[in-house]
């Protein structure tokens, strides 16, 4: 069976395992509204989204590939979801 290539979507590596991306959000960074993340995923547009909770509330929000809150997502970027 031959092998087969193709061709990778280019991706800037920072420089080193760990380093914060200085091209998102803020120096690297992007803030929850003060709610700890407890999980997040990476969309295949480059998109992040980011779960976090406070108690009976989970907050969901979703940053642009460059870090800034999506306000195509649910007009505001988020989402409190509440399980009493």
């Amino acid at each position: 069976m031959p092998l087969a290539l193709e061709a990778l979507d280019p991706r800037t590596v920072p420089a080193a395992v760990g380093d914060l991306d200085p091209a998102f959000g803020s120096g690297g960074a992007a803030v929850l509204a003060g709610v700890p993340a407890n999980d997040l995923a990476l969309q295949p547009d480059g998109k992040v989204v980011v779960v976090g909770s406070d108690g009976g509330d989970v907050l969901v929000t979703r940053f642009t590939a460059n870090g800034a809150l999506d306000t195509t997502f649910n007009g505001t970027g988020q989402q409190v979801i509440d399980f009493g």
